[in-house]
């Protein structure tokens, strides 16, 4: 496993939040429609982009590596025009996503605070990569700055600012 996503995933199973299963969808001949957002740096969490897209079979196809268009990687390529930025991990056949919408999160050994990308399909936190989540018609694909490390922000309690109530309304929607 890669180190921050080793480490990302051990910080949430250690933190006691549970991972909720793969978001996955059967193939249908209807088009699939999602909207992906993508969300700022707290504690502002501003809206950094925000585009509803149709999913296509068109492999995405980058760093060295190719998935499914119909993936949240396809959603990702197709609202970014493939600006995003990240590496392919051949031993998971999946891609590390690590800058979107110009904001680049890059893995930094030793670092006391190190953010990566979060992603949320449905409102549920995904589970796996972003080859093997298949989001649903309607849903909304939301990805977000997280942190794991000493040197992290302390998560506020309540989300009375703009763009914390904006994070927790994104994170739960279908």
């Amino acid at each position: 496993m890669r180190p921050a996503t080793a480490v990302a995933f051990s910080c949430l199973a250690l933190g006691g939040a549970m991972l909720a299963p793969a978001v996955a969808t059967a193939k249908s001949s209807k088009a699939t429609k999602v909207t992906v957002e993508v969300l700022g740096k707290p504690p502002k969490h501003e809206t950094l982009l925000k585009r509803t897209v149709t999913l296509t079979s068109k492999p995405v196809a980058k760093y060295g590596g190719s998935c499914s268009g119909e993936s949240a990687a396809g959603a990702l390529q197709l609202a970014t025009k493939g600006t995003w930025g990240g590496s392919w991990d051949a031993e998971y056949s999946d891609y590390e996503v690590t800058k979107i919408a110009g904001l680049n999160l890059p893995f930094k050994s030793k670092a006391a605070a190190n953010w990566y990308w979060s992603f949320w399909v449905g409102g549920k936190q995904a589970s796996a990569g972003v080859c093997e989540v298949d989001p649903k018609n309607g849903q909304t694909v939301l990805f977000e700055p997280a942190c794991y490390g000493k040197a992290c922000p302390k998560t506020p309690k309540k989300t009375s600012a703009k763009g914390s109530a904006a994070a927790a309304d994104a994170r739960g929607r279908r």
